[in-house]
């Protein structure tokens, strides 16, 4: 008992001391390694774990609500009912970055990694979705963004496994296509 009364005015003492944090009115949701890139992360966090590095672009919510988003109704996982899935084509998000026709790797926060081919980009139109059935893709859920595939429209894909979905991505790496 005693020690709950002798820690009580220390922890008022510590919350009056304290500033407020200020709230973050738009927070980067999405950091896309390129070329052209305006900045270089810090090698703090997830960046340095998982060995990001380079020029990049740091997006936001509010930059990617402006780019042109598509909408796929698939489920996910696999077998599960269909939602309606919006954000941008990744294809789409790749040219805005100055990289037409590239592929990309993208990263999540558990590290898990997904290479997406031009090829593939270009004949399944995958979106980097933001939304699920209207709302926001939480972090610490399936966002801030993840990886979806039409599957259910797309024959192609109809038995396409949830590996090449990831969820949780945080990162995009723009992979140049190769001459080979």
């Amino acid at each position: 008992m005693r020690l709950i009364v002798i820690a009580a005015p220390i922890i008022a003492v510590l919350a009056a001391c304290t500033p407020p944090a200020e709230p973050v009115s738009d927070p980067v949701l999405l950091t896309v390694f390129h070329e052209d890139g305006e900045m270089t992360p810090e090698p703090l966090g997830l960046v340095n774990t998982w060995g990001l590095s380079g020029p990049a672009t740091a997006l936001t919510a509010a930059d990617l609500s402006v780019l042109p988003h598509s909408v796929i109704e698939t489920g996910y996982p696999l077998g599960a009912d269909a939602s309606r899935w919006s954000g941008p084509r990744l294809s789409l998000l790749l040219a805005e970055m100055g990289a037409p026709g590239a592929g990309a790797r993208l990263t999540a926060v558990d590290g898990y990694q997904v290479e997406a081919t031009p090829e593939e980009l270009d004949a399944h139109e995958p979106i980097l979705a933001l939304r699920r059935d209207a709302e926001p893709l939480a972090i610490g859920g399936l966002g801030p963004a993840i990886l979806i595939w039409p599957r259910d429209t797309d024959a192609a894909l109809a038995d396409m496994s949830d590996d090449q979905w990831p969820w949780a991505v945080f990162a995009v790496e723009v992979l140049e296509p190769t001459d080979g």
